[in-house]
């Protein structure tokens, strides 16, 4: 694939994951359901899409993916982790807003859970760790030839995470920032999105089997 195919490819992705997300914002107004719902449709149909085109998806599975396995945990543990320490330094309750609305919508619809677990992180693994960060390395590249890998890296992984972040229209951004940086340099170390993904699926599973046991 030439860096313009690679270039368009990723924009495509990248302003079409935005397109869906801004218009399921606009829905949001009149019922947060329907906001969902749609929002959830339309990355499942996009995600069908993108693995039918790629053949990078379609390597055989090897040890990578039981590394981004233990990885998925080792970033719950962290993020539980750094909630705790808050709490007990500012000893204020820290936690996300959108966790209650999640959940009712998984008791409403069974099929919303597989959107959570397994649909919404390989999505976001494809358009943020990989197309975003791919386009925001090539362009400091190209504009700032002379910065050092590693500070390059941090800054890419950085403006990522904001976008990251701030997409997922949350109170607790810090949360989303912190592991939209784990899962980034999990895609930095293996060079494989399949381990990111596997490490962000066993995330979402992990705090979601703990939120319905508590």
């Amino acid at each position: 694939m030439t860096e313009d195919t690679t270039r368009r490819t990723d924009w495509t992705i990248v302003i079409s994951y935005y397109l869906i997300w801004l218009g399921s914002s606009l829905l949001a107004g009149k019922t947060a359901y329907l906001s969902s719902y749609t929002m959830a449709g339309l990355d499942t149909i996009m995600l069908i899409v993108i693995f039918w085109r790629s053949k990078e998806l379609k390597r055989p599975i090897d040890i990578n993916l039981l590394k981004g396995i233990g990885w998925g945990l080792v970033a719950w543990g962290a993020v539980l982790l750094a909630m705790l320490s808050i709490k007990a330094l500012t000893n204020n309750t820290v936690g996300s807003s959108n966790t209650g609305l999640i959940l009712h919508m998984m008791r409403k619809q069974w099929l919303y859970t597989v959107y959570i677990v397994l649909v919404a992180p390989l999505l976001e693994e494809i358009v943020f760790r990989q197309c975003l960060y791919r386009r925001i390395d090539t362009w400091m590249t190209k504009h700032w030839p002379g910065m050092l890998p590693k500070a390059q890296f941090i800054a890419a992984a950085l403006v990522v995470a904001l976008f990251f972040a701030a997409m997922h229209g949350d109170t607790s951004l810090w949360e989303y920032a912190l592991i939209s940086l784990l899962l980034q340099g999990l895609y930095q170390r293996y060079g494989d999105l399949r381990v990111s993904m596997a490490a962000h699926l066993v995330f979402n599973l992990t705090t979601l089997i703990v939120l319905t046991c508590l």
